[in-house]
């Protein structure tokens, strides 16, 4: 049985043995203790060991500590453990690496072998649990042979999230999450980016309904992470009778300015289908005896490693139809790049007239008409809008 203890940053300071499942960790004499660096937090610098197993010998730490064993370890740019080194500076033990961390142990002279100083601090400076094969990365476990973590990212991954599960996935990031549990923060830090917008499909059904989608598209460079896109919306209508009176008050239908939040998963589980949009707006539209506008002006920014605010919650904003949403502005708003993205809805329903006029900015520009619509401007698609996505009923 091994004792373990641990520092707040759950760095293992000192192990202690036991053949019997009753003894107090208290009585017992230390078997290891550690010394951690302080430029990462899975950096060790030392161990001092009782390898002769008697605690009334060695004097390393402190007098009669009982450790009489002191090796250093050395490792590469990714902090993975690659020797041990005694105090006389010479290797005692190798380490090499697979591609997802499973190690393999040689002898000072490269020779493979089996472990005779029983290192477990190997990928990553974390601790290999010789049981499972699996490395203890505090809140869950990684397995090398898998290439996967066997739980998902307790912070920062909604549900499906492939990623939750994934390590090393695509591009390198600049994150050093040692825990699962710092979505932003200390070795964890956000990463802005503004995503590429394009049209997924437009509906427009006479004078009663306009639908559209549209996709975000994330940079390769943060493919893998988790993350957000978050849409600053502003949303103004007027609607007037076919004398020209506002009679807006009418409908339910308001202004309204505020925020809604995509997950990287939301986006991801979509990407296959080029038509299968990742935002889509419905208008519906009063009808018959009416003409108006709808304008909406949006701004869609992207961050990985972000936590999403406190502020979001599903279903707070109606217009958003159930994504996290707030009315409050997300702290750092300005300092990140984000894609403007603008759509006006014209409609004149009047004198029998059943004319809707779509416009976008700046991604592309339709507008749209049948030949049972009456007298409507018609303008020739352009940007990276086809016609099969168009549909007119």
């Amino acid at each position: 049985y091994v004792h373990y203890f641990y520092n707040r940053s759950w760095q293992v300071l000192e192990t202690r043995e036991t053949k019997t499942e009753s003894a107090a960790p208290e009585d017992l004499s230390p078997k290891h203790q550690y010394i951690w660096s302080l430029r990462y937090i899975d950096a060790p610098i030392l161990r001092d060991a009782d390898a002769d197993d008697d605690p009334h010998t060695g004097n390393l730490g402190k007098p009669s500590s009982g450790l009489d064993q002191r090796l250093y370890y050395l490792g590469d740019a990714n902090f993975n453990v690659t020797c041990l080194i005694d105090t006389a500076g010479d290797p005692v033990e190798r380490y090499v690496y697979a591609p997802y961390g499973k190690a393999t142990v040689s002898t000072s002279g490269w020779s493979r072998a089996v472990s005779t100083y029983g290192n477990l601090l190997l990928h990553n400076g974390h601790e290999l649990n010789e049981d499972s094969g699996c490395y203890s990365w505090r809140s869950r476990f990684y397995a090398p042979h898998l290439g996967r973590f066997t739980g998902p990212e307790l912070v920062g991954c909604m549900r499906t999230c492939p990623a939750g599960y994934v390590h090393l996935f695509g591009p390198s990031a600049p994150s050093t999450d040692t825990d699962g549990e710092q979505p932003e923060g200390r070795g964890r830090r956000p990463v802005p980016f503004a995503p590429r917008i394009k049209v997924a499909f437009v509906e427009v059904h006479r004078c009663s309904l306009v639908r559209f989608g549209v996709k975000f598209i994330i940079p390769w460079g943060h493919v893998g992470w988790q993350g957000w896109v978050v849409q600053e919306i502003r949303m103004s209508t007027q609607i007037r009778d076919c004398a020209g009176r506002n009679i807006t008050d009418r409908f339910r239908i308001r202004d309204v300015h505020y925020w809604e939040a995509f997950a990287f998963e939301h986006i991801w589980l979509r990407s296959a289908n080029p038509n299968l949009a990742d935002d889509t707006f419905v208008l519906r539209l009063p009808g018959p005896g009416t003409r108006g506008t709808h304008t909406v002006k949006g701004v869609a920014k992207g961050a990985g490693n972000w936590r999403l605010p406190a502020t979001f919650e599903p279903d707070k904003v109606p217009e958003a139809g159930g994504l996290p949403s707030s009315y409050e502005r997300p702290a750092g708003w300005e300092k990140i790049p984000g894609t403007a993205h603008d759509m006006t809805v014209t409609w004149d329903c009047c004198c029998g007239k059943h004319c809707v006029l779509v416009e976008t900015e700046p991604q592309w520009a339709l507008t749209l008409r049948s030949s049972i619509w009456g007298d409507c401007p018609v303008q020739i698609p352009i940007y990276d809008i086809d016609w099969e996505d168009v549909l007119v009923d």
